[in-house]
């Protein structure tokens, strides 16, 4: 339970990496399980997971500038719309 005053993040990199790879692996699951298709089943879920965190690790950074360079130009063209 998160504690009062503290924002929780409503996408966090860990739900979205649970989901992509849940995704990935529903969808390349073996058509028969064997002890080695497992094993390489897995090996590709967990492939998949680091690869998921690492294109958020990259990713993250770049939507947050953008969002912040987007509400600043908001800012600017509400403040010049309330001049005229």
């Amino acid at each position: 339970m998160a504690k009062p005053g503290v924002n929780k993040k409503r996408l966090s990199s860990g739900m979205l990496t649970l989901a992509a790879t849940a995704g990935w692996a529903a969808a390349h699951e073996p058509p028969q399980f064997s002890t080695a298709s497992v094993g390489v089943w897995l090996c590709g879920a967990v492939t998949m997971a680091l690869l998921t965190r690492a294109g958020l690790a990259l990713v993250t950074p770049l939507l947050t500038i953008c969002g912040v360079i987007f509400g600043r130009a908001l800012k600017v063209m509400q403040h010049h719309g309330a001049d005229s």
